[in-house]
């Protein structure tokens, strides 16, 4: 039932609700902000104020731990084996569609907090509807999309995290998976039981450095074979005017991140328009909605456009030397920059998927509980929330994610098709707030 919820259903209706509304968007604003480099480049470079709560930079790391773990790795890889090379160029394109979502939610998202906190989306679903006169619908589409961000943070936000990670451990440190997954246990509980003090802390450290790293190895891997960087864009170009490259491209973006069987299933690459990222976004100190919004689009961009497509190269540059790893997607990527640089890197490269891991079990078990305090007000429960994490972290160690997969692909399925009609909803404020910060920038 639930595969063919998202093959059928789900698989149809989302890659169509996000390039619709993404286009929407973009002429309804008429091509407001992301015409405008210079004003989104400017809150990243600007020197932060110390402010109550946590700065707009470090709302950002937190919401791009959230969608910066191993499936991007996985989905970049299977993007390329399923759907050739012009994968990476849809990627590219797709990425401007959810930049303008992901502004329009996160600016949402902060302009209707209330006393300046974070909270689920949740909460913005069931005022918007409130306003609306529909109480009783939003309070039950609310909670939907509340029990849902739930469901996905426990299955594609823990379960299939430390899978992935006990899986790379055991292949190439050789690690039994019960220690990786104990490891594992015992870091959630310790970072997020500090809350959002300190798990903002530690993706602010992390996000950082992993993305240095991992962009080090990356041209380091691409300077080692400059000779086939040519050979790589000339297939990209060309195959992404094939019809496999095409379908495969837009499923590698929407899709990457659940490579389920070998097969991307849906979930979408940076979870633009699914209204997980708004959450962390919403915990800013920013007094300003658009410029957090501007913050959103960065994340796409990093997510999308610089990272993934600097794993794409690396892997098309490798590409003879690791199709023998077709069928394990994080072994072909990990193959391709071991072939480029040598067997030294695969350690690191275990370690990079380690953190890339944590920083979203860290990031999506904040998400987890600001969506049980919706559904919920008692304290005892954040800390059951909590044990269960560390549980579905050991159970995860020696457990196949098996029908994990399905559930986390339909649970953001419905997120982003209840949070997209909400953003829609809500345009005329979403183009209120953005031409009137422009206006007042003039």
């Amino acid at each position: 039932m639930i595969d063919f919820l998202n093959s059928r259903i789900l698989g149809v209706l989302l890659p169509g609700a996000l390039i619709g509304a993404g286009l929407f968007f973009i002429i309804y604003m008429k091509g407001m902000p992301i015409i405008r480099p210079r004003a989104i480049i400017s809150p990243f470079l600007r020197k932060e104020i110390k402010k109550s709560g946590i700065s707009p930079r470090s709302a950002l790391w937190l919401a791009l731990g959230g969608v910066l773990g191993v499936g991007n790795i996985v989905g970049v890889s299977a993007a390329i084996f399923y759907g050739g090379a012009g994968a990476v160029f849809w990627m590219c394109i797709s990425a401007i569609l959810a930049s303008i979502l992901k502004y329009a939610e996160t600016l949402l998202a902060l302009s209707r907090r209330k006393n300046g906190k974070p909270s689920s989306s949740a909460e913005y679903i069931k005022d918007v509807l409130i306003e609306r006169k529909k109480p009783r619908f939003g309070a039950i589409l609310s909670f939907i999309f509340a029990l849902l961000c739930l469901v996905n943070s426990l299955s594609m936000g823990c379960l299939i995290q430390v899978n992935a990670m006990v899986g790379v451990c055991k292949d190439i440190l050789h690690i039994k998976p019960i220690f990786t997954g104990t490891l594992c246990a015992v870091l959630m509980i310790a970072v997020s039981s500090g809350g959002l003090k300190r798990i903002s802390s530690a993706t602010g450290k992390i996000v950082p450095f992993m993305t240095v790293v991992f962009c080090i190895l990356s041209f380091a891997a691409l300077i080692i074979k400059a000779d086939r960087i040519p050979s790589a864009l000339s297939e990209i170009i060309h195959s992404a005017f094939e019809w496999r490259g095409v379908t495969g491209g837009i499923c590698g973006f929407f899709l990457s991140k659940s490579v389920r069987l070998g097969v991307m299933r849906g979930l979408i690459s940076n979870e633009a328009g699914a209204g997980t990222s708004p959450m962390a976004h919403s915990a800013s100190s920013s007094d300003s909605p658009a410029e957090q919004g501007f913050l959103g689009i960065i994340e796409v961009l990093i997510d999308t456009v610089f990272l993934c497509t600097l794993t794409a190269l690396v892997i098309l540059v490798s590409y003879p030397d690791v199709e023998p790893f077709a069928d394990n997607s994080v072994m072909m990527t990990v193959g391709a920059y071991s072939a480029a640089l040598g067997a030294w890197v695969e350690p690191l490269m275990c370690g990079l998927v380690l953190l890339f891991g944590l920083a979203t079990v860290f990031c999506q078990c904040f998400y987890g509980k600001l969506c049980l305090s919706h559904l919920t007000k008692n304290k005892t429960a954040e800390w059951i929330l909590t044990l269960l994490y560390g549980a579905a972290a050991l159970l995860s160690a020696g457990t196949p994610p098996g029908s994990v997969w399905g559930l986390a692909d339909l649970s953001i399925g419905i997120m982003t098709l209840i949070n997209i009609s909400i953003l829609l909803l809500e345009r005329k404020r979403i183009k209120t707030e953005t031409f009137a910060y422009f206006n007042k920038e003039r």
